[in-house]
């Protein structure tokens, strides 16, 4: 039998996606060779649509030396690809998918949700008419939680084997997600650049960050920028208290630095202000303090993975690759009671396999032991209101997320007798 062995990316880009896309590809190629066929998926789920719909083009095939993409079939080799950035393969966000969903019944008076359902049915006629025996699939909470339904419409569904992604870093089961380190190291340096610029012009400078849920983003990147002010969703924070801390900063050195999530509005009477950031810009310069804004959060997504970053996407990829080579290889019977969509992420500093029906799809907030949010506790960073303990003040939209150990699956237990 020929393996049909699918993969994709799935959600927001970000660096990495080329490391995991190329190492699964070869992975395939080098251990089945002619036994199985590595099929890159264009444009996440949305190939699956298409395909139902009679479209071939949506599939990349590849070989040992590399990938061959578009009508002519050129070969782009696997070593230009591996540290790329960004991704090859395209991905489909909620956002892309409602421009697509717009494209694709525009003048015809049809409403969202009922396009949305008969998108998803073209998506699982896609999946079962492809006849993969795997997936493989990049994403974050939203977008495993989006698989793995689709994966339980279809009346024949390949193993799903998610990889954590998210330049959030959110994703409940992994305290490392592909994307997020080459994306606040990106992001700090941006910090660097402004802290040079307001100190040249004494001016304070507020930059908004990603954490449209959360803020490990914005957290991390700042500290790693230097920021003096760092507003997240998880804590509450006091205009007062900013512009307080804005003046002293100021008044100190010249300068202020401000990194502010884009969910930081979470639960804050922000008023007319569309973001907590705008608002926060706005009242800091009625104070009497100069400011600038900057919104480059979205160019970290498209630059360069860090070495780390490529050794993080290396290794959630040979995990992930390593339950799909124990399930093709087991009985039916050890199939069967195996889960039908898993996810691999970073735990206790080590890859670790979760079963997504019991995964659930919460989201990773900041924890209030987080080892960087004391380190800016420590320098003085100010990043909300604190209780009459001296306890910073979180936000209930934003509780602590508790794994069920039975989440967790010990990939050995279930094919002890397969190599």
């Amino acid at each position: 039998m020929k393996y049909r062995i699918g993969y994709l990316n799935s959600g927001g880009d970000c660096a990495g996606l080329n490391t995991v896309n190329t190492e699964l590809a070869l992975k395939i190629a080098t251990t089945y060779g002619e036994k199985a066929v590595a099929m890159g998926l264009i444009n996440g789920q949305q190939s699956f649509a298409e395909y139902a719909n009679g479209n071939k083009n949506v599939i990349a095939f590849s070989d040992r030396n590399g990938i061959k993409s578009g009508a002519l079939g050129i070969l782009t080799k696997f070593d230009f690809l591996f540290d790329a950035r960004s991704t090859f393969l395209g991905t489909q966000s909620t956002s892309s998918l409602i421009k697509y969903l717009e494209n694709l019944t525009r003048g015809k008076n049809i409403p969202y949700e009922q396009s949305l359902k008969s998108y998803d049915q073209d998506v699982v006629n896609g999946i079962e008419k492809m006849n993969l025996h795997g997936l493989f699939a990049t994403g974050g909470n939203g977008s495993m939680k989006n698989l793995h339904n689709l994966m339980k419409s279809c009346k024949r569904s390949p193993l799903l084997v998610g990889i954590s992604k998210t330049i959030d870093n959110d994703n409940p089961g992994s305290e490392e997600s592909i994307g997020f380190l080459s994306g606040i190291t990106h992001f700090a340096q941006n910090i660097r650049g402004c802290l040079s610029h307001a100190n040249s012009h004494r001016r304070g400078v507020i930059l908004q960050g990603f954490g449209r849920d959360t803020g490990h983003f914005s957290l991390y990147a700042g500290m790693g920028g230097g920021a003096d002010i760092i507003i997240l969703p998880e804590y509450k924070w006091d205009i007062k208290e900013i512009i307080a801390t804005a003046q002293e900063r100021t008044k100190a050195k010249g300068y202020v630095i401000m990194v502010v999530a884009e969910g930081a509005g979470t639960n804050m009477d922000i008023g007319k202000f569309e973001s907590a950031t705008k608002y926060i810009a706005h009242h800091v310069r009625n104070s009497g303090i100069e400011i600038r804004t900057q919104d480059q959060s979205y160019a970290s997504r498209g630059v360069s993975p860090t070495v780390v970053e490529i050794l993080l996407a290396t290794e959630l990829s040979q995990t992930a690759f390593n339950v799909m080579v124990k399930y093709l290889a087991a009985s039916k019977k050890e199939q069967a009671a195996f889960p039908k969509s898993v996810m691999v992420g970073k735990a206790n500093g080590r890859a670790t396999v979760y079963d997504l029906a019991k995964l659930g799809s919460g989201t990773r907030f900041v924890e209030d032991d987080d080892k960087m949010l004391g380190c800016a506790l420590a320098n003085d960073v100010y990043i909300g209101t604190r209780d009459d303990n001296g306890n910073l003040i979180r936000n209930k939209a934003c509780p602590p997320y508790v794994i069920s150990p039975q989440a967790i699956i010990s990939v050995k237990d279930f094919f002890s007798k397969t190599k």
